[in-house]
């Protein structure tokens, strides 16, 4: 996938590459986290969409003026 795929699949607010997630409802707390300024927190499973393979993010995102981390866990890691 190009990045300029990705933009559009993000622009046009789908989520192909998380399984687990509801579009609707991931971009909805997005959207509440930036209108509460309050951190955005989640767990997500990511699965690739050509090899099929499974990782673990650990998102923590503040709005425009804060800063933004994402990790990535292994295969293997489950959330707690």
């Amino acid at each position: 996938m190009t990045a300029d795929e990705l933009g559009l699949l993000l622009t046009t607010r789908r989520t192909p590459f998380l399984p687990d997630e509801d579009p609707a409802a991931f971009w909805e707390s997005a959207r509440r986290s930036a209108d509460d300024l309050t951190p955005w927190r989640r767990e997500l499973r990511v699965v690739g969409r050509r090899t099929g393979r499974e990782t673990w993010f650990r998102v923590d995102a503040l709005g425009p003026a804060g800063s933004r981390t994402a990790r990535s866990f292994g295969p293997g890691w489950r959330p707690t």
